[in-house]
């Protein structure tokens, strides 16, 4: 799987349900967003914010921008919070990723602009 600078790499949310509701009314949503490199450090924006119909505009809760080493073949293994990807390549424009661990839900967006959930996706669904 690759993905190019700015794109989500990964995305997960929860959602909050109002005490007077049975439906899920505001979503807590996280992101991994490839920031691209600089040098042998890939670079990658952590960001929680909440979405909901009782909030008029997105509201961001936390950013945090991270930083990487790779190794002297190119790859590394990153991991954060409750997630887990092994990246294959990467570039100031793009890096190649597999998710080998991710919340329930999470969702990587693929080169074509589709999405799969952690779950559904069989183990070569990001080739290296």
């Amino acid at each position: 799987m690759f993905a190019p600078v700015g794109a989500a790499l990964i995305e997960w949310e929860e959602g909050v349900r109002e005490k007077s509701s049975k439906e899920t009314s505001e979503t807590f949503r996280r992101e991994l967003l490839y920031s691209g490199l600089t040098g042998r450090t890939v670079n990658i924006t952590y960001r929680e914010y909440w979405t909901g119909s009782s909030r008029k505009l997105v509201q961001p809760v936390f950013n945090q921008d991270l930083k990487y080493e790779l190794g002297q073949d190119g790859k590394a293994v990153i991991t954060f919070k409750e997630v887990r990807i092994e990246v294959s390549e990467a570039t100031n424009e793009r890096i190649g990723f597999l998710l080998t661990h991710g919340p329930a839900g999470a969702r990587v967006d693929a080169k074509q602009g589709k999405s799969q959930t952690a779950e559904q996706a069989p183990a070569n669904a990001y080739p290296r």
